[in-house]
């Protein structure tokens, strides 16, 4: 009976991490073709990482990352995620949604139990990531760090850290205890999966921008609710659902995570293109992306959507 229970919590223990290695890889690729920065340069100063920007006003969204700036995968990650916490806990809700705990929420036909998100102070930080404009240098602040908690079947407990790169932890899982010790100086909040996906669909709803750069904010939840029905299109034309294939054998499962991670980019790739083909963005002499113009429209297909949490389907207003 014990070598069952503990075989059935290795499984998990595999599940999970194949989970959440797609989850991030996910992650990954909706910022590389959507990034909302034109980088101008990127100085790396032992602890200290520094991103340097054109003016706000000319920001560019929503273009390919160049990921001839940064060679190695660890310093890439951090660049893509840096200053992204919140944005990725809100992006990633149907992801973890369907990995986990199958794609309907509150069936818990996955591995896991329960998903939750913290709000955590840092401490023990490897290097720090900042942003500044040629008007602008910000300052290293203290900000708040978002992350996922999930309780698997057997009992155990993971952290879910898909932005820890920014502060040089590249360990995307730990055990809560391990986390809480080692990383945290001070736990500030818990909210239900999906509180961080209403309150980003909800600020753009009342959102009033002035620039281009600041419609970055309801572009990016626009190009992340494209995500989400690439997702659910996967899952009906491959039939397959994603919480089945982390527990298939290795070559299968390999197979099925390139499908979908592909399937994914394609999704987010023809987004971009509906919006260029709306007049919504255009493309600029050096093949970048940015809005023309400040669109109450696209802004008023996000605010329509749903956001489901614990079982219950809010309306965004």
């Amino acid at each position: 009976m014990a070598e069952n229970q503990e075989a059935s919590a290795q499984r998990m223990r595999q599940a999970l991490f194949r989970g959440v290695s797609l989850i991030q890889e996910a992650l990954l690729n909706f910022r590389i073709h959507g990034f909302e920065n034109k980088i101008q340069a990127i100085t790396w100063n032992g602890f200290s990482t520094t991103i340097q920007g054109p003016p706000r006003e000319e920001s560019y969204i929503a273009h390919d990352f160049d990921r001839s700036l940064v060679s190695e995968p660890n310093d890439q990650s951090a660049v893509l995620t840096a200053l992204y916490c919140m944005e990725a806990i809100a992006y990633t809700t149907e992801l973890v949604n369907a990995t986990l705990r199958d794609a309907e929420i509150g069936v818990t036909t996955g591995i896991a139990t329960t998903v939750d998100e913290l709000d955590c102070k840092l401490e023990n930080t490897r290097r720090e990531v900042r942003y500044y404009s040629v008007e602008d240098k910000s300052a290293p602040a203290d900000f708040v760090h978002q992350v996922f908690r999930v309780i698997l079947k057997s009992g155990e407990q993971y952290i879910i850290d898909l932005t820890g790169h920014q502060f040089g932890f590249h360990e995307t899982v730990l055990p809560v205890s391990d986390y809480l010790s080692s990383r945290v100086r001070k736990l500030v909040g818990k909210n239900p999966i999906g509180s961080a996906k209403l309150k980003q669909v909800r600020s753009v709803k009342y959102f009033k921008p002035e620039t281009t750069h600041e419609l970055a904010l309801p572009l990016d939840c626009h190009y992340a609710l494209a995500m989400d029905r690439a997702l659910l299109k996967w899952e009906t034309v491959a039939d397959q659902k994603l919480d089945r294939i982390i527990d298939l054998p290795e070559e299968q499962y390999l197979e099925k995570r390139t499908e979908f991670l592909e399937y994914l980019r394609v999704g987010l790739v023809n987004c971009r293109e509906e919006m260029v083909e709306r007049g919504l963005m255009r493309y600029t002499s050096d093949g970048t992306t940015l809005a023309t113009d400040l669109s109450w429209t696209l802004m008023a297909e996000i605010a329509s959507c749903k956001i489901d949490i614990d079982g219950r389907s809010y309306d965004v207003s």
